[in-house]
C-alpha cells in the first residue's frame, strides 16, 4: 500500500485512484496544507468506505473543514452522522449568525442519508430561513441610506466611490440618460443588488429544504415513518406555503370583524383562540409587504400619493380576528381558519393564502 512521508506532501490523486483509505485518513491529518486536507476528506467521500466515517464525524465541529466533511459524510450515506448533524443544525439556527453554506452542505447530507432523526432539524432550518427573510427584507431599506451616506461622502474631486469601488462611470452614464438625482438613483440599485442576491440565495435554500421534507415524507424512515407522514399530512400546508408577519394582541383579543359585528366593543376571544379571516385584498396587499414595517412604509407611500390621511380597515392590510359567531356569519372554513389563528397567536404568522369560504 502506497505510503508518504511527513516530510512530503501526500499525492491526492494517487491516494484515491489506489482507494488508499488507510493513506488518505492520515492525509486528513496533514496539517501543513489545508487545501490537501480538504482534497483528502473529499476524495473518502467519493469513495465510499464506511471506515472513514468514525474520522469525519467531529470534523463536523472543526469550522476550517466541517463543510467539506458534512459533504463526504453525506455521501457516505452512514445514519452516525445524523446526531452530530443535528447538533450542528441547533446550535446554527439558535444564533445570532447562520452560516447558510453549511447548512446548505447539511440539508444536501439529509436528503442522502435519509434518517428521520433528520425532520426535526430540518423544520428548524425552514423556520430560521422564514425570519431570515423577512428580516432581509427589511434591511433593503436600511441599505438604501447606507449607500447613499457612503457615495455622498466619497464625492471628492468628481470622483465617487466605496472603498477600492469607483461608481464615478456609474454616475456619469445615469447622468447623460437624464437621471436628475444620479447618486441617489444608484444607491438604490446597490441596495437592490446586495440584498436581491442575499435573498435570492435564502429562498433557494428554503426551497432546498421544502423538497427535501417532501422527499421524506415519501422515505422509508425505520419506526419514525407513520407518525412523520401523519404529521406531515396535517402540516405540509404551514412549511409549503409563504407567510406574512401579523401583529396579535399582547393579552386576549375582540373580536374585529365591522361587517358581521357581535357587538361592541366586540366578544372577547381568549389568547390562543379565535378564528383568523384573510381576504384575498389583505393576500394581494401583503405579496410585497411580508413584514409589519413594509406595510407601515406602505400605506406611508400611499398616503403620500393620495396627499390624504387614508384609514385601512381590518381586511385591508390585516386579517381579521373573528368570534366562532362572526366567523360563522362570515361562511369560512372554521378548521382552516381556526388553525390559522393559532399559528399566528404562536409564531407571528399567517399563510399568504385566502381563508376558504364555504358553501
Amino acid at each position: 500500500m502506497f505510503r508518504f512521508s511527513s516530510l512530503f506532501k501526500p499525492n491526492i490523486g494517487i491516494l484515491k485512484a489506489r482507494k488508499d483509505i488507510e493513506g488518505l485518513i492520515k492525509a486528513v491529518s496533514y496539517r501543513k496544507d489545508l487545501d490537501i486536507r480538504k482534497s483528502a476528506i473529499r476524495a473518502l467521500g467519493e469513495i465510499g468506505d464506511k471506515r472513514a466515517v468514525a474520522l469525519l464525524v467531529p470534523m463536523v465541529e472543526n469550522y476550517d473543514v466541517r463543510e467539506v466533511a458534512i459533504k463526504a459524510l453525506g455521501k457516505l450515506g452512514d445514519k452516525r452522522a445524523v446526531k452530530v448533524l443535528c447538533n450542528m443544525v441547533d446550535k446554527e439556527t439558535q444564533g445570532t449568525y447562520c452560516n447558510e453554506d453549511v447548512i446548505s452542505a447539511t440539508v444536501e447530507a439529509f436528503a442522502m442519508i435519509k434518517d428521520g432523526q433528520a425532520l426535526g432539524a430540518l423544520i428548524a432550518i425552514l423556520e430560521r430561513l422564514d425570519n431570515e427573510i423577512i428580516e432581509q427584507s427589511e434591511k433593503a431599506n436600511e441599505d438604501v441610506n447606507m449607500w447613499s451616506g457612503a457615495i455622498s461622502a466619497s464625492w471628492r474631486d468628481g470622483r465617487v466611490g466605496f472603498g477600492s469601488i469607483d461608481f464615478t462611470d456609474q454616475i456619469g452614464d445615469l447622468e447623460q440618460k437624464g437621471v436628475t438625482d444620479a447618486r441617489s438613483q444608484l444607491a438604490n440599485r446597490l441596495a437592490a443588488a446586495t440584498v436581491g442576491v442575499s435573498l435570492a440565495r435564502t429562498k433557494a435554500l428554503r426551497d432546498k429544504v421544502i423538497s427535501v421534507l417532501k422527499q421524506f415524507s415519501a422515505t422509508d424512515c425505520g419506526q419514525e415513518t407513520k407518525e412523520w407522514q401523519e404529521w406531515w399530512g396535517q402540516n405540509q400546508e404551514e412549511y409549503l406555503m409563504e407567510s406574512f408577519e401579523v401583529q396579535m394582541p399582547k393579552d386576549d383579543g375582540l373580536c374585529s370583524d365591522d361587517d358581521y359585528s357581535c357587538g361592541w366593543p366586540g366578544a372577547t376571544i381568549p389568547r390562543g383562540t379565535g378564528y383568523l379571516y384573510i381576504t384575498q385584498g389583505v393576500v394581494d396587499f401583503r405579496k410585497d409587504a411580508r413584514s409589519i414595517k413594509e406595510v407601515e412604509k406602505k400605506i406611508e407611500r400611499v398616503k403620500t400619493r393620495l396627499n390624504a390621511n387614508v384609514m385601512f380597515s381590518p381586511g385591508t392590510a390585516t386579517p381579521i380576528l373573528l368570534c366562532e359567531q362572526g366567523a360563522r356569519k362570515r361562511r369560512i372554513d372554521l378548521k382552516v381558519a381556526s388553525a390559522d389563528a393559532k399559528r399566528a397567536w404562536n409564531t407571528g404568522k399567517a399563510p399568504l393564502r385566502a381563508t376558504p369560504v364555504t358553501k
